[in-house]
């Protein structure tokens, strides 16, 4: 067998993602109750299951219209089919993640200096600001299993400490 490794797991134990260490042909579906692995696509370099394991986010190179590559996402449905959502990621969003209602993304906006907290609405939506932090950094961030609340690690000097917010970014704490 070719080498894998682990890329996400479905919370409900439904299938995985993984990616063959030594085969460059994409991120592959394996469902875990019986059934063959499909490949996402061959361009698909990171995937992300939503909460609710209906879809997957993916990082897929294309051409642009100035030619280069560059990294669009979409949500493909995980059962199968063409893309249901396709956005070009902008230069300014560090990573995306799933909002815990499966229905948003949301992501650090580095062309903010305080790389404050952005979300999308899928399928369509605009940039909208979470986080409106003025100090410091924010560094990572993890949203509560039922979506309420949001723990972002923020860099302030040489400290970096945890703040909670609500799920609008308002009260932090």
């Amino acid at each position: 067998g070719t080498a894998a490794t682990l890329v996400d797991a479905a919370r409900d134990g439904s299938f995985l993602l993984f990616d063959k260490v030594d085969v460059d042909d994409g991120v592959w579906l394996l469902p875990l109750k019986g059934g063959q692995p499909r490949n996402l696509g061959p361009q698909i370099r990171t995937a992300l299951i939503s909460p609710d394991a209906s879809r997957i986010l993916v990082y897929e190179l294309a051409a642009s219209p100035d030619g280069l590559m560059r990294p669009t996402i979409k949500i493909l449905p995980a059962n199968g089919g063409a893309a249901v959502t396709s956005l070009a990621v902008q230069d300014n969003a560090a990573p995306s993640v799933w909002g815990a209602d499966s229905s948003s993304l949301t992501f650090l906006d580095t062309s903010d200096p305080f790389w404050n907290l952005s979300r999308i609405r899928l399928p369509n939506g605009k940039p909208e600001r979470v986080t409106r932090f003025t100090e410091g950094r924010c560094t990572t961030f993890e949203w509560s299993p039922d979506g309420t609340r949001l723990a972002i690690a923020r860099r302030i000097g040489d400290a970096t400490n945890v703040w909670v917010t609500a799920a609008d970014g308002s009260k932090p704490s």
